[in-house]
């Protein structure tokens, strides 16, 4: 059984593998929009949109929402690019801690190496997402293309952040041989 300190250790190790993870799902992203035929743009709700979006400028949408409600006051582009970035890596940072906590505790969390973790992300934030959130807003002909996009980034996140957990807790397990078996250098 492993004890509080145990248990913090693989969150913090989740937390950094998070991080990670929310890197890689900013460049899947990058990628795919780069690779899509125009980006995949869209009109909607009376104004022009590209469909679908990095979870960076979703995070601006986001900061820019906050700021009004909380503040009172708009932010500056610099101060939204700020606080997306923040909100987007703090989000995966946080989201890996519980991952690395749940993972640590029962393997059936990295079910499919972290895959099915992204997955369930990606379907719990597209049930609670605003509709102008989402990937697209249906019916466009975007919209299929659109949710496996958010899907796949979800699950470059899950995997990413598996990959590093495992490779993170690698490098930090004791030497401690097993019973009866030599250590391996």
């Amino acid at each position: 059984m492993q004890g509080k300190s145990g248990l913090a250790k693989h969150a913090l190790i989740g937390a950094g593998a998070g991080i990670v993870a929310a890197w890689a799902m900013d460049e899947f992203q990058k990628l795919w929009l780069k690779a899509s035929p125009g980006g995949l743009s869209v009109s909607g709700r009376g104004h022009h949109q590209r469909n679908p979006r990095t979870d960076v400028e979703v995070m601006q949408v986001i900061a820019a929402r906050t700021s009004r409600v909380l503040a009172g006051r708009e932010l500056t582009k610099a101060q939204r690019n700020s606080a997306a970035l923040m909100l987007h890596y703090g989000f995966g940072a946080t989201t890996g801690a519980l991952y690395g906590a749940l993972a640590s505790k029962s393997e059936r969390f990295a079910f499919g190496f972290g895959s099915a973790f992204g997955t369930a992300f990606f379907a719990i934030g597209y049930a609670f997402a605003p509709e102008d959130l989402k990937p697209s807003v249906p019916p466009h002909d975007e919209h299929i293309v659109s949710v496996v996009y958010e899907w796949l980034t979800h699950v470059v996140y899950g995997v990413t952040l598996e990959a590093g957990r495992r490779g993170a807790e690698a490098m930090t397990m004791k030497a401690t041989p097993r019973k009866g078996k030599p250590h391996a250098a």
